[in-house]
């Protein structure tokens, strides 16, 4: 329903409603996700594992230390660490499903058995959560807005050529339209004869836009090979049947239409056979791209470096030490042999 359409026909009471926007085609690539491993727990679980690990590496240091004290037990000690450092490294890998020396302390097997239920918790946990957080495709769009489409200036734009779509641009008077019709729909010699062949556009051509119908979209969405993602609203429009202008047939028409509203026939039609729902079924099988796991490939690589460097650092470190020792037992022994010769010439 148009104002100019208003002009020369009469329609009947509107069937639904429907929004206006702009679809182009969903980009290839998912957005990066450089935070996709820690999203999985929220800032306080990640805070409350960091203090059961310095806790549980304390308790247990105090319990070796506690038995290291009595002469009688220092036979059943062993060779367990005792320094609170590797204790702690010794939960932090029981917590990522490492396993843990046995010990010879009643005490301190009870806390590794805790240890490793808390951490089969949280592994089950966090697996579950990143699986789903990586399923779950994220796209970048490189605009949502009308105004967007026009200061980005490589997209085409199109609308279903000598149809309302086109006097909507023509006679609007918002500043971006008028600007988007000017500038680039003008320049559209040839438009599209109907909303299918201009979403096949969308999906064919690269950087092509055009303005359709929601409902639109969701019955045309399985018959063409991409997916479209859709702009902001341009605007509402209501849907209804035309006819002649004082035609007789109207009340009865709308009569039986809000009959149908009141039913829930019209509602019913509109989910199951108008498909106004926008539910498009696709694929249940969803594949994790190498996006997905970039970071991950960036921080394995970042350790190798990382390890490098220190490797290298180490081993020239020890090289000059090696050096300087030499040549301080170098001059140490020069110094002892001229205090040597002194005493030989003085005797």
């Amino acid at each position: 329903m148009t104002t100019d359409r208003l002009n020369a026909i009469t329609f009947t009471t509107p069937l639904y409603s429907t929004k206006c926007r702009t679809y182009i085609k969903r980009p290839s690539t998912s957005a990066l996700k450089w935070d996709a491993y820690a999203i999985p727990f929220a800032g306080g679980i990640w805070s409350a594992i960091g203090i059961i690990i310095l806790v549980t590496g304390g308790v247990m240091s105090g319990m070796k230390s506690f038995a290291s004290i009595f002469r009688e037990l220092n036979n059943m000690i062993g060779d367990e660490p005792i320094s609170f450092l590797n204790t702690i490294f010794t939960v932090f890998g029981a917590l990522c499903s490492q396993g843990i020396a046995s010990s010879l302390h009643d005490p301190i097997r009870i806390v590794h058995v805790s240890i490793h239920v808390t951490g089969v918790v949280l592994m089950a946990a966090y697996s579950a959560a990143l699986i789903s957080s990586l399923a779950v495709k994220t796209f970048v769009m490189p605009f949502t807005t009308m105004e967007g489409l026009v200061k980005d200036g490589t997209y085409r734009f199109g609308v279903v050529g000598a149809s309302a779509d086109f006097t909507f641009f023509r006679n609007t008077s918002d500043k971006v339209m008028s600007v988007l019709f000017e500038k680039v729909l003008v320049k559209e010699k040839n438009l599209p004869m109907n909303y299918f062949e201009g979403l096949t556009r969308v999906c064919n051509e690269d950087k092509y836009a055009f303005m359709t119908l929601d409902n639109v979209v969701s019955q045309l969405q399985s018959s063409v090979n991409c997916v479209v993602m859709p702009l902001n609203v341009i605007s509402q429009t209501s849907i209804s049947m035309a006819l002649q202008p004082h035609s007789p047939y109207r009340g009865l028409i709308d009569n039986n239409i809000l009959l149908l509203r009141d039913s829930g026939i019209l509602q019913r039609l509109l989910n199951a056979k108008w498909a106004l729902t926008g539910d498009n079924v696709e694929s249940a099988w969803s594949t994790v791209e190498i996006t997905d796991v970039v970071p991950l490939i960036i921080v394995l690589i970042g350790g190798f470096f990382m390890s490098f460097i220190l490797l290298a650092s180490e081993r020239l470190f020890y090289i000059k030490s090696k050096k300087f020792k030499r040549k301080k037992n170098k001059k140490r022994l020069v110094a002892n042999g001229k205090t040597s010769m002194l005493n030989k010439i003085q005797y």
